[in-house]
């Protein structure tokens, strides 16, 4: 049985077999996480919730690029709102989700890599934190991305904002595993294969047992949180230096802080 989801023109999603497979299809703004983007995922993941038929979720892309992250071009701060309950939703959904990375993944659309309960990657794939370096911070996805990574891991990549590969996402908890770009098919066919055979309702609780180690349980108490994150990452957004990283990186020039820190 064949499914389509009517979703928008930069999302689509398809389910088959009870895998409903999502996929970012922006490839010409390098499925920046747009108002458009973020509303057509917000949307499946509503249906997905009360779906009778939906068992696993597998996100993609098309592209060499994942997610180049939230859209810097909106100047609304519509699209910072978005994300929290984005991430709360897939991060809270009762069916096992499974992402796959086969290029960069940048800022925002780490947290929803971090948010999945599998992560197959390519030896291409590679991931950052830009965010200090466009006078902002990296708060919402923080909660997620800590949930995976060790703090001193994090750290490091969220402070100097460069680019890590696969291996070391796979050795920090943030990907479950590297194949080669051939393989991607068959290993999410090997994990479908096994989380078809499970008990929805048991997969459901299982997921509730992981999240809450460190989050909480419920989307409301998760959502919770990162709106408080959201603060932080409004106000961060809002000051001098966010201003004029997002206008240096839309200029194409370095940015002129507003401090310069010399010993």
């Amino acid at each position: 049985m064949r499914r389509q989801y009517a979703v928008s023109d930069v999302v689509e999603a398809v389910e088959r077999q009870g895998v409903l497979t999502v996929t970012l299809n922006s490839p010409q703004t390098r499925n920046a996480l747009s108002v458009e983007m973020l509303s057509g995922l917000g949307r499946i993941l509503d249906e997905v919730r009360l779906s009778t038929t939906c068992r696993v979720l597998v996100l993609r892309h098309e592209g060499p690029v994942f997610s180049a992250g939230m859209d810097l071009k909106d100047k609304s701060g519509v699209v910072m709102e978005m994300l929290p309950p984005l991430l709360a939703s897939f991060w809270t959904l009762p069916q096992p989700t499974i992402v796959c990375v086969e290029g960069a993944v940048r800022g925002g659309a780490v947290g929803i890599v971090a948010a999945a309960d599998v992560v197959v990657a390519t030896s291409a794939a590679h991931f950052a934190f830009p965010e200090v370096k466009l006078g902002v911070v990296p708060a919402i996805v923080s909660a997620p991305v800590l949930h995976r990574m060790p703090a001193r891991t994090a750290s490091r990549y969220f402070l100097t904002g460069e680019s890590f590969g696969a291996e070391v996402a796979r050795e920090a908890g943030l990907v479950t595993e590297v194949v080669q770009p051939d393989g991607v098919a068959a290993t999410v066919a090997r994990f479908c294969g096994h989380l078809l055979q499970a008990a929805p309702t048991a997969l459901a609780a299982t997921k509730g047992l992981v999240r809450g180690s460190r989050l909480p349980l419920t989307n409301d108490e998760v959502l919770r949180v990162l709106r408080t994150l959201l603060d932080v990452a409004r106000a961060a957004s809002e000051s001098e230096d966010g201003r004029e990283g997002r206008a240096a990186f839309l200029a194409k020039r370095k940015p002129a802080w507003s401090a310069e820190y010399r010993t």
